[in-house]
């Protein structure tokens, strides 16, 4: 889950805020173009995430990542020196992280489930 406003890559490689996409959009995943099924929202803890890339982004603490030794870890679960895997295949180093307290989020399904935001592998 996503905080409002993070840009998801849209199939035409645009990009478009999470709380704006429907069923039905098509969006960039880490398997190629997919279908969105289904959308939600609902109030979560979050996470700022602060990268050596750069990237920053808010999650909820069930986002889930796939990390440089091969494992999927929820946010909650994450720590700064992690490396998480990006569509690339190259990775990121977590430099900061901040717990934000509940927030609502936002989060789309697909059949594959990653989806591509703001240059991080998501799910």
């Amino acid at each position: 889950m996503l905080a409002k406003n993070t840009k998801v890559i849209m199939k035409n490689k645009g990009q478009k805020p999470i709380q704006d996409i429907v069923k039905g959009d098509w969006v960039k995943t880490k398997y190629g173009d997919e279908e969105v099924t289904a959308t939600l929202s609902q109030k979560r803890e979050a996470y700022k995430f602060i990268f050596s890339d750069g990237f920053k982004v808010t999650v909820g603490d069930l986002c889930m990542f796939l990390t440089s030794s091969g494992e999927i870890i929820p946010a909650s679960q994450l720590k700064e020196g992690d490396k998480i895997k990006k569509p690339d295949d190259n990775f990121a180093t977590i430099v900061d992280i901040t717990p934000l307290g509940e927030m609502e989020l936002f989060d789309i399904t697909t059949e594959n489930v990653y989806y591509l935001s703001n240059g991080m592998c998501v799910q």
